[in-house]
């Protein structure tokens, strides 16, 4: 199971945590390395109905915050502006600009 936090819009947004099957991941995530998404580009790449489909399913998964090992995406919701500021790859390794940024690069997963 792979963990994503989802961050909406809102003003009261809670950054909730939930878990999601890696095939919905991949689906919600299809680029190598990818870790960053926004539901509008998803729901433009699968469709609005599969788009639901799998998001009903990622409700049904919240997982409290201490309990939560990793996390491996974000999911943005109704934030788009912020593509502005989201590189192509859309990996959140490329958007630091500090240590973490060395760190990330040298990660396995990045080696995409």
């Amino acid at each position: 199971m792979r963990h994503i936090q989802v961050i909406d819009g809102a003003d009261n947004s809670v950054y909730a945590i939930f878990g999601l099957s890696e095939s919905d991941y991949k689906m919600i995530f299809p680029l190598p390395g990818q870790d960053i998404e926004f539901i509008e580009d998803t729901i433009r790449r699968l469709g609005e109905a599969k788009a639901a489909d799998i998001t009903k399913r990622l409700w049904k998964t919240p997982i409290l915050k201490d309990e939560v090992l990793g996390i491996h995406g974000t999911l943005f919701l109704d934030l788009s502006w912020k593509l502005l500021f989201i590189l192509a790859r859309r990996r959140e390794s490329d958007l630091m600009d500090s240590p973490i940024q060395a760190r990330a690069k040298r990660h396995p997963q990045n080696d995409s």
